[in-house]
């Protein structure tokens, strides 16, 4: 009955390890959140990023007619990431990309929001990784000949 009880006692021990292990990184994900939110408030107090005007991001404005196909999420995180490089003039890296997107009120569609960022930088060919394996994004068409150059050959 002892032996019982305690192969009980070790399933139940067990079980509500795997709830805390299961809570932490919920509570990791929230922080990370968290943290660029911070980053989103602090930059736009500090006036280190402005807030979008809606024809900024590829958003449609009262005299725009209706599209002809609705965008995918994909695609309008696409068009803002375009709006933020243009806007800037120069290569970004993809956090501060990431949190001027976050700070448009844009719906990025995934939870993990930078990754989502990244995948569209790498999957879209309106963006060329200008300094590999440091996240610095710029658009492809300032640089026409492919050659990466600091600062870019031509600006739109």
């Amino acid at each position: 009955m002892k032996e019982d009880i305690r192969i009980i006692s070790d399933t139940m021990v067990h079980g509500l390890r795997q709830s805390v292990a299961e809570v932490d990184a919920k509570i990791a994900s929230l922080d990370e959140s968290r943290a660029a939110m911070l980053r989103v408030i602090q930059d736009l107090e500090s006036g280190a990023i402005q807030p979008f005007r809606a024809e900024s991001i590829g958003a449609a404005t009262a005299s725009d007619p209706p599209p002809a196909k609705a965008l995918t999420v994909a695609e309008e995180r696409g068009n803002a990431i375009e709006a933020v490089l243009r806007e800037e003039g120069q290569p970004m890296h993809r956090r501060p990309i990431h949190d001027k997107v976050v700070a448009s009120g844009l719906y990025i569609g995934r939870k993990n929001s930078l990754n989502a960022v990244s995948q569209t930088l790498t999957d879209d060919s309106r963006f060329i990784n200008t300094d590999p394996g440091q996240g610095e994004w710029g658009l492809s068409e300032w640089y026409p000949d492919g050659e990466i150059r600091h600062p870019p050959l031509t600006r739109a």
